[in-house]
């Protein structure tokens, strides 16, 4: 948990984090570097992962294997700069790339072209 105030939380943040997902108390500095460095590669500021950790604390109890599966199947389907979606909808580093499938023949299902889809992902409409 010592990472989270290097990354700039106060004590109050962390705090609010640990309410949110007390699951947090139990993290390795590694998971949540590793998170963290997902985060970064991907191209996310300070500011973007603060602001996406503060938002969903429960990204720092998700698996590293099932936030990159998702992130690749964002990246496939052509989402550019995630870093800004995330940062407006950090409850979709929630979903796995499965649901994404399932939300994309939903939408299909209700008359939405595949672009339309994507945009809304990409713009963060997705639910929670």
């Amino acid at each position: 948990m010592e990472y989270l105030f290097n990354l700039g939380f106060n004590e109050n943040e962390i705090k609010n984090i640990i309410t949110t997902n007390n699951e947090v108390m139990d993290l390795s500095d590694e998971k949540i570097k590793s998170l963290v460095a997902i985060l970064i590669n991907i191209g996310c500021k300070d500011y973007h992962i603060k602001n996406i950790i503060s938002a969903n604390p429960y990204y720092l109890s998700r698996s590293i294997t099932d936030v990159n599966n998702l992130i690749s199947k964002l990246s496939l389907l052509g989402i550019t700069h995630l870093e800004t979606t995330f940062d407006s909808n950090p409850w979709l580093l929630n979903k796995d790339a499965y649901e994404i499938d399932e939300y994309i023949k939903d939408e299909q299902f209700k008359g939405l072209s595949l672009d339309e889809i994507i945009d809304n992902i990409g713009s963060g409409m997705i639910g929670e």
